[in-house]
């Protein structure tokens, strides 16, 4: 599937786990070697009666991310599709605590994907190793990569 120009490889968990590994995801996520994605959603079942499902996103590096805006459109159009669920409003957990997508009228599905974090040391961000540069130096770089 895709959502807005990133693309997902949907699994369907819901009946039972496929228990994959990290290096399994990286696997189905190559672009050379397996079906290539930017990440893999993974549709469960719901662990607790407060919610309708749970999904799962790993990065094409294998890692588990919390969330994605377009992977939850995706979500949505994918149980619906697939007759899991004939409800408009969906309550999914995800590692980053519980969306509501909402699937409108013609199709459209929206997410609120709650209030951004700008607190820089609450965002899961290793910066070891890299150094800042001034924004100034950015656009030089890009102007001088022009063609003379």
């Amino acid at each position: 599937m895709q959502g807005a120009g990133n693309d997902f490889v949907v699994l369907d968990e819901t009946k039972s786990s496929l228990g994959l590994t990290p290096g399994e995801y990286r696997y189905l996520a190559d672009r050379h070697f397996g079906v290539g994605a930017d990440q893999i959603l993974t549709v469960r079942a719901a662990p607790n009666a407060e919610v309708d499902f749970e999904y799962v996103i790993h990065n094409a590096d294998g890692g588990q991310v919390e969330q994605c805006g377009n992977g939850s459109r995706c979500f949505v159009r994918y149980v619906v599709d697939k007759g899991l669920t004939n409800k408009q409003r969906i309550k999914v957990q995800t590692l980053g605590g519980v969306l509501e997508p909402r699937l409108a009228e013609g199709g459209d599905v929206t997410v609120d994907m709650g209030k951004p974090v700008f607190d820089l040391p609450a965002i899961p961000f290793d910066s070891t190793g890299l150094t800042s540069v001034p924004a100034w130096f950015n656009a030089f770089m890009a102007v001088s990569a022009l063609p003379a």
